[in-house]
């Protein structure tokens, strides 16, 4: 698999989230925010507590979208 291909990938998810209503945007945006709580659980050990606290913010965020879109 190419190196470029998984962010692409990501990227295309979260427009697609964005952009399709309903539970099909949610289940997409709950992709990438298992993807990114994926990388966010391999670099917590470096991290320092801004780094976690923003991390788990931006996770929070997601999934408030993902909600919210599903309600839409």
């Amino acid at each position: 698999m190419p190196r470029w291909l998984p962010p692409v990938l990501v990227a295309v998810a979260f427009v697609g989230g964005i952009a399709v209503r309903g539970w099909v945007g949610a289940a997409l945006l709950l992709v990438v925010t298992g993807f990114l709580a994926w990388l966010a659980v391999l670099s917590w050990p470096a991290l320092g507590a801004q780094g976690r606290a923003l991390r788990v913010l931006i996770l929070a965020a997601l999934v408030g979208l993902a909600l919210w879109q599903g309600l839409r």
